[in-house]
């Protein structure tokens, strides 16, 4: 019973449930306390649906896509700053407006190769296009 008793699966608290049912039969004191104490527990183990993992699973991963493209935006606005000074600097707002991470790779990369920043500024959109 002591396994059982640990267990967060809903299937070993009916279980648990049912044995105490039976142990505590004559006891009606101890019954109404194992009672009280699986009630707590249930309300412990909340019910997650499918939908809601769904969800939750699409939130993580929007979450880790945004992480990544910070991450890509501060290297690149670090790139621009150490590779061509202010005149790299400018490009930034427009980049900022990048959602695709891949192309945003594109740029972070180009920025190390680049010679001159019209380079990269060949990469970006046009500001229709964003």
């Amino acid at each position: 019973m002591g396994r059982i008793r640990e267990e967060q699966n809903p299937f070993a608290i009916i279980v648990m449930a049912h044995l105490k049912e039976m142990e505590t039969k004559a006891d009606i004191d101890n019954r109404l306390f194992w009672k009280i104490t699986l009630v707590k527990r249930e309300k412990k183990m909340p019910y997650i649906t499918t939908a809601e993992k769904i969800g939750i699973e699409k939130g993580i991963q929007q979450g880790i896509q945004q992480g990544i493209r910070q991450g890509l935006l501060e290297a690149i606005e670090l790139g621009l700053k150490l590779r061509f000074g202010t005149k790299g600097l400018r490009l930034y707002p427009q980049i900022t407006k990048i959602d695709n991470v891949d192309k945003l790779r594109s740029i972070k990369e180009s920025i190390e190769i680049a010679k001159e920043v019209k380079e990269i500024e060949e990469l970006l959109p046009k500001p229709d296009r964003l």
